[in-house]
């Protein structure tokens, strides 16, 4: 009796794997799109940080010019102030 189980299991575990590997063979040329529809979109969302991160750098940039563009002014006239 125990053979007859380890054969059957052994038929059913064939016949899984066989569906199995022809549930792939079905649905595999379907994942090609979205994979490619996903690698695109990966791509725009990298190059969008990109930029972002370009943008704060400059952002930053210009406003430590202006505050120092603000400090000199100050100073100029602070100095302007004392000396009348």
């Amino acid at each position: 009796m125990a053979h007859r189980s380890v054969t059957g299991a052994s038929w059913q575990f064939a016949k899984a794997k066989n569906a199995f590997a022809d549930s792939r063979r079905v649905s595999m040329p379907t994942f090609a799109p979205r994979t490619a529809e996903l690698e695109e979109r990966n791509r725009e969302v990298l190059t969008e940080q990109n930029k972002s991160a370009s943008f704060r750098g400059k952002s930053l940039r210009i406003q430590d010019e202006e505050r120092r563009h603000i400090a000199r002014e100050l100073h100029d006239s602070a100095d302007k102030i004392l000396l009348f």
